[in-house]
């Protein structure tokens, strides 16, 4: 096993299913912060299948922000192993808490009001999948 966490062939390290989780991760959640983008600039509001999904500018500023980082994890080669798995773990437990916060009324009215995040249920069930995705794979030895 070496310390860094870089994909081989035939000989796989521990961080393997941690590097694809941010791969995968870094991709879709670049492509999610530039369709938000999109539509933002093309049509105001932003949503896309009322109330289900709905790109604002906070999410897709979050989203540049968390898709550089993903992206860093999963391509750059001299990150060590326990960091891209440890960061995977703590990923995807704030994605699967923000998941099921988004499923409190109370708590989404908060978010919306305090920091004009908006979380609808396509936004909820994304980021459970994620979340889950992104503990597997930080727990895996």
């Amino acid at each position: 096993m070496t310390q860094f966490a870089t994909a081989t062939t035939g000989n796989t390290t521990t961080a393997d299913q941690a590097v694809l989780y941010w791969k995968i991760s870094g991709i879709a959640v670049g492509a999610v912060a530039a369709l938000g983008i999109v539509m933002n600039l093309v049509k105001a509001d932003g949503v896309l299948l009322t109330n289900f999904l709905a790109f604002d500018w906070t999410h897709n500023v979050l989203h540049v922000i968390l898709a550089a980082a993903a992206v860093t994890f999963g391509f750059t080669k001299a990150v060590e192993a326990k960091v891209v798995k440890t960061a995977a773990l703590a990923f995807g437990a704030v994605y699967l808490l923000l998941g099921v916060l988004g499923f409190i009324n109370g708590v989404t009215t908060f978010l919306a009001t305090a920091l004009n995040l908006h979380l609808e249920m396509g936004e909820n069930l994304i980021h459970l999948a994620i979340g889950g995705y992104g503990v597997f794979a930080g727990l895996q030895n």
